[in-house]
């Protein structure tokens, strides 16, 4: 049984990464091998979720045994905007990762605006997990999956400011603050870090111009 255990953890990661290879065949195999590790390290900390909150699903008014399990650390009666938010949010982040700013311009906003959203609900859970100690030992696999979340939503964003800092340097926008960012944009040589508000302006306003 345990070699059948084995097997199956080694088979499924190489099955599932030729498979991403076929879906993603267009792609440099260097940027296919990272994001098939961020969707793994992404699907492995969410089963870890579910798998924990199977032992910690219990409200905070319910009488238990902690030897056995422990509580909650998600009110019975928020989990359904919870959910809503994080699908909206890995919706947001799928597409942003897959068509960037081949989006139209509406539904681009509102991927950002979801994914900034999550990364806000991330921070809030790696703190509400971390701090909640009516729960059994093994709870922080519950910082697993926002922890993930967090480092690929980060990742999609700077590379989406990069690539718009990029074009940035040759365009010119007819509003004149839009201008003013834009070339401060370009003259400054951190421009992923430093100017990312002033960025994110112009990617938000590239379709205008």
């Amino acid at each position: 049984m345990t070699v059948f255990i084995i097997l199956f953890f080694i088979t499924c990661p190489v099955m599932g990464y030729f498979f991403y290879k076929i879906l993603r065949q267009n792609t440099k195999p260097i940027t296919v091998i990272w994001e098939f590790v961020f969707i793994s390290f992404f699907v492995l900390s969410g089963c870890l979720f579910c798998l924990v909150w199977l032992f910690n699903g219990d409200d905070y008014y319910t009488a238990i045994d902690i030897v056995d399990g422990g509580y909650t650390p998600f009110a019975s009666k928020h989990l359904p905007t919870l959910i809503v938010f994080f699908v909206l949010a890995v919706f947001g982040l799928i597409k942003l990762w897959y068509k960037g700013k081949t989006l139209p311009p509406l539904l681009f906003s509102l991927c950002i605006v979801f994914v900034i959203i999550g990364i806000s609900i991330s921070a809030a859970v790696i703190i509400q997990t971390s701090t909640n100690t009516e729960q059994s030992g093994e709870t922080f696999l519950f910082a697993l999956l926002p922890i993930a979340y967090m480092i690929t939503s980060i990742t999609v964003l700077v590379s989406l400011v990069i690539a718009e800092a990029g074009e940035a340097n040759t365009k010119t926008y007819l509003n004149k603050f839009l201008n003013y960012l834009n070339q401060k944009l370009a003259k400054t040589e951190n421009q992923s870090c430093g100017f990312l508000p002033c960025s994110f302006l112009s990617l938000q306003s590239s379709w205008r111009s």
